[in-house]
């Protein structure tokens, strides 16, 4: 259902992710009504990036500012492999927060 429902937002145009976000609420109002009442609900402040520069909706699709982040943690964790238990990702995963803070800083100042 959600990767359905990305695939909304990687349309070329506003009229095409509306176009694509019909059927993708037809198809799946039946199995989670509430949830797709609630894409629905905010398709129209959802595509509001389909109004800036095509070069910045990448980096505009989402209003949730720990999406990068996350997605940056993911993508380096996996490079480490696997991990035998939870003590052994907090460095991992601290380490990395740590970095990204710092560098956040350093941009700031």
């Amino acid at each position: 259902m959600v990767a359905e429902a990305a695939c909304v937002f990687r349309c070329p145009s506003k009229l095409a992710a509306v176009d694509a976000a019909l059927p993708w609420s037809g198809q799946w109002r039946q199995r989670s009504s509430w949830a797709v009442q609630q894409v629905m609900n905010a398709l129209a402040d959802s595509l509001m990036f389909y109004s800036l520069p095509k070069e910045w909706w990448s980096r505009t699709r989402t209003n949730n500012p720990l999406e990068r982040p996350i997605r940056t943690l993911r993508m380096r964790l996996r490079t480490m492999g696997c991990f035998h238990d939870v003590p052994a990702v907090e460095p991992a995963v601290f380490g990395q927060f740590a970095r990204w803070h710092k560098i956040k800083l350093t941009h700031n100042s």
